[in-house]
């Protein structure tokens, strides 16, 4: 076998089949070939090699016999070579059929995807910013208010002038270069101003008008908008607004508050209390993750290395199928499901694809931080996440280690230490 080595961390590798190893092929082709078929006289697949050929012809074992060969040299010099690790199904180049038919031997090439070379850069001591986790007094407020969500009621405003956190009544009518397009028209709509609902300055322009006045409201629809004709337009909607009303909040008081029922909060300021620290976990939460990403993203910024068109192709599928699958549970149509989220399929395939790199390069610099690193696990540390599994599953250990794949769970712990290691050598300014 001789390789080069291919753009993309591809391999294309070229093989010689000799004359000996071409009969052998065809002789397994044959025994192939012969237990599909049935000739006259003979039992299925029992039929001597002379009486198959003088029905079928040698040319019908060709395809056989060169996948037998093909097969042959990959298990023999191909899987063995350290050279490099095929990650992708090879796909066969470069074989002349005339070759074959003279019987006296072939040349053939096999392309596939390797393992590729994955170069590091700074991984330790990564610096990301130190992110606050404290919250306002508004944000309390807003949080303690919305509990009280269900008791709010909608009052006509009084001044039928529309203002922030207002709710109009309105008719609108869109339309783009001067023609309405479908679902651009509705009457009475009710719209929480502010709410983000509409498309980005619909609702700003509505601020200020008053019941009974007749505005154009311009805007452009996002790029990515679900509807394709319409994506990336401008528009103009003509907005005719009937009526004005406002939320009116119950007053909070440590009676409202005892209507909640949480144990040991009886009082608004101990309710304050209590969110206060819900807010806080919960940005703390927020912020970790952010910190995370950073620290990744500079992680894999700092790496180089091709990544295999397999690799993202398999994570590409992976993405689709779960999506596929989502829309199959809710007995929808895929495109129907992705436009409740904004965006059509071609946009959903496309974000697959930049996720599917994203995370292609992530795994491979993580993988090589742990051959970096001589990272290693013990049979002690497998045992015990075999058995922590197996507890939360309410199975024994036994039955696990019939279900899962071990060198799938030491790969796993490998790569959760290698991340580890990056994530506690981080620096926070």
């Amino acid at each position: 076998m001789t390789y080069e080595r291919l753009e993309n961390s591809q391999v294309k590798a070229t093989f010689e089949v000799s004359k000996e190893e071409w009969n052998n092929g065809l002789d397994a082709a044959f025994a192939v070939c012969n237990a599909k078929v049935t000739i006259d006289g003979f039992r299925k697949g029992k039929a001597p090699k002379n009486v198959y050929l003088k029905k079928f012809g040698v040319e019908s074992l060709y395809e056989e016999a060169i996948n037998q060969c093909v097969e042959a040299k990959m298990q023999s010099e191909l899987v063995k070579t350290n050279d490099f690790v095929v990650i992708s199904q090879p796909e066969l180049k470069d074989i002349n059929i005339e070759e074959v038919t003279k019987g006296e031997g072939f040349t053939f090439s096999l392309v596939f995807d390797v393992l590729p070379t994955v170069t590091l850069g700074q991984y330790k001591g990564i610096e990301v910013p130190q992110l606050s986790n404290e919250v306002s007094e508004e944000e309390v407020n807003d949080s303690v208010k919305n509990l009280f969500r269900d008791k709010v009621v909608t009052e006509e405003k009084a001044e039928q002038v529309i203002a922030l956190g207002d709710i109009a009544v309105f008719d609108f009518v869109g339309s783009v270069d001067g023609v309405e397009f479908d679902g651009g028209k509705a009457e009475n709509y009710e719209l929480k101003i502010g709410s983000g609902q509409f498309i980005p300055g619909f609702e700003d322009q509505m601020v200020g008008m008053k019941k009974d006045e007749v505005r154009d409201v311009n805007v452009t629809f996002p790029e990515n908008y679900q509807a394709a004709d319409l994506a990336g337009k401008a528009a103009v909607f003509k907005v005719t607004v009937h009526q004005v009303k406002t939320e009116i909040f119950p007053e909070l008081n440590d009676d409202l508050v005892k209507s909640l029922g949480r144990e040991g909060i009886e009082t608004l300021d101990a309710l304050k209390a209590s969110e206060k620290t819900l807010l806080e976990n919960r940005k703390a939460n927020m912020n970790a993750r952010d910190t995370e990403e950073k620290v990744f993203e500079q992680m894999v910024n700092n790496a180089t290395c091709e990544i295999p068109a397999s690799i993202v192709k398999q994570r590409e599928d992976y993405y689709m199928n779960q999506a596929e699958a989502q829309a199959k549970a809710y007995n929808i149509p895929l495109d129907m499901l992705l436009s409740f989220s904004g965006i059509t399929v071609e946009q959903y395939k496309n974000q697959c694809h930049e996720q599917a790199l994203k995370d292609a390069k992530f795994d491979l610099v993580i993988s090589q931080i742990a051959v970096e690193e001589k990272i290693t696990v013990t049979k002690e540390e497998v045992d015990a996440v075999i058995a922590d599994y197996a507890a939360s599953q309410n199975k024994t250990v036994a039955q696990i280690k019939k279900t899962i794949n071990v060198n799938a769970v030491q790969e796993n712990i490998i790569r959760n230490k290698a991340v580890e290691l990056v994530l506690s050598s981080k620096i926070v300014k």
